[in-house]
């Protein structure tokens, strides 16, 4: 099942709902970037929405996205600090 599959599921608005529930639910602070207060509630609403919609079934698939390998990391940082990506370059530059 994928991003909008679930969303459209669980009747939420977006995908961005999904994975902002899906990292609250996984207890990690999450803090998307907007300078525009009806973005700042929009993206509040929809992730709190979500947390409370999504299921363990759910929570699940989305955990099975980095075990199946499909992320990948488009920005190397200037600090070279290794995050536990297997596509990780041997140093930064």
């Amino acid at each position: 099942m994928s991003l909008p599959e679930i969303a459209k599921k669980r009747t939420l608005k977006s995908t961005s709902d999904v994975v902002l529930g899906y990292l609250l639910e996984k207890d990690m602070a999450v803090l998307p970037k907007s300078m525009s207060p009806y973005r700042i509630e929009y993206n509040l609403t929809g992730a709190l929405e979500a947390y409370n919609l999504l299921t363990p079934e759910d929570i699940n698939i989305l955990d099975g996205v980095a075990a199946g390998g499909k992320q990948n990391r488009f920005i190397t940082s200037p600090w070279g600090i290794h995050l536990g990506f297997d596509n990780w370059p041997a140093s930064a530059t």
